[in-house]
């Protein structure tokens, strides 16, 4: 059975267990509290398969591997490059891991082709136009221009020098994506940018990838009611939405979760006050936890990063 339509790109994820590695979508609503519980150890199998995997690559403490290139941000942030010892390279910035070269694909194949099949279902044709926000290393457009059928990528981000520095270390993140005649990549600030577009202009999808709003008000208004009105003025009856949401601290085997701040109290609150239909689902990651410097045992917890859909 086709799991896609013609038009639609291959993953390089495609049996049961390997597309819950990379990220299977997987509610955690209320009512799906006694399943998740229940399954707990299946999920967690293809974790473990890839921690077990890449064991002797010397994850312990990601702040101890080796500093390969550093730099400063456009913004005065310091960023670097680290390399495990089997030689996968790891883009951080602020002490904080941003990309792992094992599995960003994760993260970024779960923001990317899910919104865009969801449209196709509900427009019955494929996605033509994009606005990206954020992903500056270049692996979210990477996703996005495997899709044929998109004929524009509108992709804003703040800091170019993000940009040039994952190209030079890291070019397998956009995997030659920037030289695409679709992407149009413009530095700027994605408020304004939106706020100066013409009214008329619409897209398809609109996918916001920015960084965590922890302690940063000017992340902060990314994920304000405002925004997300600026950002319904470009969209058409059927266009879709999608948003990182941040990490959603532990979810133990037992099936109890922490809070999830950014979720719960402004992204979530934000989205329903300006959107009628708002969900949200965990894409599970193995190595998130980098200043820590832990893996989820066997045995133990995991974090997740979520990405809510409207």
């Amino acid at each position: 059975m086709a799991l896609a339509p013609a038009w639609a790109p291959s993953y390089r994820t495609s049996t049961p267990s390997q597309m819950f590695a990379a990220g299977l979508y997987f509610l955690l609503a209320p009512r799906c509290q006694a399943l998740w519980t229940e399954t707990f150890d299946v999920l967690m199998a293809p974790i473990q398969e890839l921690i077990d995997a890449h064991s002797h690559c010397g994850w312990a403490n990601p702040m101890d591997l080796k500093v390969v290139a550093s730099t400063k941000s456009d913004f005065e942030a310091q960023i670097e490059i680290r390399a495990d010892g089997c030689g996968n390279r790891l883009l951080m910035m602020g002490g904080f891991l941003q990309c792992h070269s094992v599995d960003e694909h994760v993260y970024h194949e779960m923001m990317v082709h899910p919104a865009l099949l969801t449209f196709a279902t509900l427009a019955g044709r494929p996605p033509h136009s994009v606005f990206l926000g954020g992903s500056g290393d270049g692996a979210g457009p990477r996703e996005l221009l495997r899709w044929q059928s998109l004929s524009n990528v509108t992709m804003v981000d703040i800091d170019y020098e993000v940009t040039r520095f994952a190209l030079e270390w890291v070019p397998g993140f956009a995997s030659g994506s920037f030289e695409d005649p679709r992407l149009r990549l413009i530095t700027g600030d994605a408020w304004i940018h939106l706020k100066e577009m013409p009214e008329d202009q619409t897209f398809d999808i609109l996918i916001l990838d920015f960084p965590d709003a922890f302690d940063s008000k000017e992340l902060e208004k990314l994920y304000s009611k405002e925004f997300y009105k600026l950002c319904r003025s470009h969209m058409h009856d059927k266009s879709v939405l999608v948003t990182q949401s941040g990490p959603c601290a532990e979810v133990t085997r037992s099936g109890t979760r922490a809070k999830c701040w950014l979720l719960e109290e402004l992204i979530l609150p934000s989205l329903t006050a300006v959107f009628a239909h708002v969900t949200y689902s965990l894409v599970h990651k193995t190595l998130h936890r980098a200043r820590e410097g832990r893996l989820p045992p066997p045995n133990g917890h995991m974090e997740s990063r979520q990405e809510v859909s409207v």
